[in-house]
């Protein structure tokens, strides 16, 4: 089965020059996630995907030509929700990052 993101639904392709990270199973961070893209807790994210689109540079380790596959680091929390999840990608620039409310950060502080 090919992996899509939850969120943007790009799908994994040879074309594509995205990563696809699962779900967190710890429930505190998979609820910091589903809390920062703005999804229900009754969301069954199993066997979902977020793709690096959604996360910035410093939320993986650093890598070399040894390491050619993006890793998240412990504990990273993805940042960039897009405005309309099932908006189409073509039409959609996925640089611009959804601003992370006073809100949603407090929660994430909090947790």
């Amino acid at each position: 089965m090919t992996k899509q993101c939850i969120l943007c639904k790009i799908e994994e392709s040879p074309l594509c020059n995205c990563s696809f990270h699962k779900f967190p199973a710890k429930e505190i961070l998979r609820e910091k996630w589903l809390i920062a893209l703005n999804l229900t807790k009754s969301q069954n994210t199993r066997n979902k995907y977020v793709c690096s689109n959604h996360f910035d540079e410093q939320s993986y380790h650093s890598h070399d030509e040894y390491r050619s596959r993006k890793r998240l680091r412990s504990g990273v929390v993805p940042i960039h929700c897009l405005e309309t999840p099932t908006e189409n990608v073509a039409q959609k620039t996925l640089n611009e990052p959804m601003e992370v409310t006073k809100e949603i950060s407090e929660i994430l502080i909090q947790s």
